[in-house]
């Protein structure tokens, strides 16, 4: 179907669709919406539809569609929201790993840890502790990614050891 057919049969069926999606959504002004999103969607695709028979049947299969698609998007919404009197949370980068492992130690601390470690394991750490992933660490560092978790494994070992001789950290 071309541009041209589907704006034809658009404008021949535009009043019985409107209603369908009134009927849905029980307000003029997202019945509008509505029609539009559906009609971007349909003009997107309309060279793979082959029959203008059932331009009605389709333009109703995707308006029906597009209205459940964003009845559950506001859903999803609304439960994300529901009680949540800060949601500067909820929209964080998720690709970051975030570690917590070392809170109660100062940042002074750590970087003198650190000059007894050696350069490469150092860094590995660093990043991991920044937020990185093993797996961006290990492209990063242009290394396997067990080298990068033995790394920091020693790091936080070696760490750990220095920590319960100065008598700075509980042993479990």
């Amino acid at each position: 179907m071309t541009k041209t057919e589907f704006s034809r049969h658009y404008r021949k069926e535009h009043t019985n669709l409107f209603g369908f999606a009134l009927k849905l959504t029980r307000s003029s002004a997202d019945a509008k919406d509505l029609m539009q999103d559906a009609a971007i969607k349909a003009l997107k695709n309309c060279e793979s539809f082959r029959d203008p028979a059932k331009f009605k049947s389709w333009f109703s299969t995707i308006l029906y569609n597009t209205f459940i698609n964003k009845y559950r998007r506001q859903s999803r919404r609304r439960n994300l929201l529901d009680g949540q009197k800060d949601v500067s949370g909820l929209f964080f980068n998720r690709t970051k790993a975030i570690n917590k492992g070392y809170e109660d130690l100062k940042k002074q601390d750590i970087e003198a840890l650190m000059q007894l470690l050696s350069a490469a394991n150092c860094r590995a750490f660093k990043l991991y502790e920044t937020g990185y992933s093993y797996k961006e660490i290990s492209e990063m560092q242009d290394v396997p990614i067990g080298t990068v978790k033995s790394r920091i494994f020693f790091v936080r070992n070696k760490m750990k050891n220095i920590l319960v001789a100065a008598d700075l950290y509980a042993a479990a």
